[in-house]
């Protein structure tokens, strides 16, 4: 096997991308938990106002939630892509011939229309390499591959509708609509990280074990 350059082990930024995801996951999953506590005596004949859930909610959310969230949403749009480069790279040491670059794995996101599956391209060809440098062509996607990128652009469709949502809430009704529309995103958020963390976990053990192949043979 010939490589284009070194090999360089991915697994510990992907040790720390997994924990992030999984930090913001709970993180969400307690904020929603809250909420449906706030929330849950509307559900029975109304008895709290929505005006008064709503202010319970701005007193926990700045203080508890947002110095939380925020910035593990940051650090997670700095190391994923990190990882993904890193990954790509790797998968370009073994195959130079490979047609999605490191730099274009990350700008494909953030081109419009391009990135509903340009991104899956690029994650894919970096699978197929990984799993078979010789002949990446005969290796399948895997089907968690394949859900996680399902549940990534449901999430993505959702987050728009609940944007919309916030954004034309005048009354206190309909801004508690919003966020009853945002405990029904979280199962896609979930399955998103669920299936994310999988791929960055497989990813990073083949990359790992052809890195040390790499260096030791």
């Amino acid at each position: 096997m010939t490589t284009d350059g070194p090999l360089r082990d991915p697994t510990r930024r992907g040790r720390v991308a997994i924990g992030t995801v999984v930090a913001w996951t709970v993180c969400r999953a307690a904020q929603l938990f809250i909420f449906l506590r706030a929330a849950g005596p509307l559900a029975r004949a109304g008895a709290t106002p929505p005006g008064a859930v709503l202010q319970h909610l701005d007193e926990i959310d700045p203080a508890v939630f947002f110095p939380i969230l925020d910035p593990l949403s940051i650090f997670a749009v700095l190391v994923g892509p990190c990882w993904f480069y890193l990954t790509s790279r790797n998968a370009h040491c073994l195959r130079p011939d490979a047609a999605v670059s490191p730099p274009m794995t990350i700008l494909w996101f953030v081109v419009p229309a391009a990135n509903l599956f340009k991104p899956f391209q690029a994650v894919a060809q970096i699978w197929r390499i990984s799993v078979s440098p010789s002949a990446p062509q005969d290796v399948p996607t895997p089907s968690p591959m394949r859900w996680c990128w399902a549940s990534w652009l449901l999430c993505n469709a959702l987050l728009c509708v609940e944007g919309n949502l916030a954004r034309v809430a005048v009354r206190p009704e309909q801004q508690l609509l919003a966020h009853w529309f945002d405990v029904c995103v979280f199962p896609a958020e979930a399955a998103t990280a669920l299936t994310f963390c999988w791929l960055i976990h497989r990813l990073s053990a083949l990359q790992r074990a052809m890195a040390h192949g790499a260096t030791t043979g």
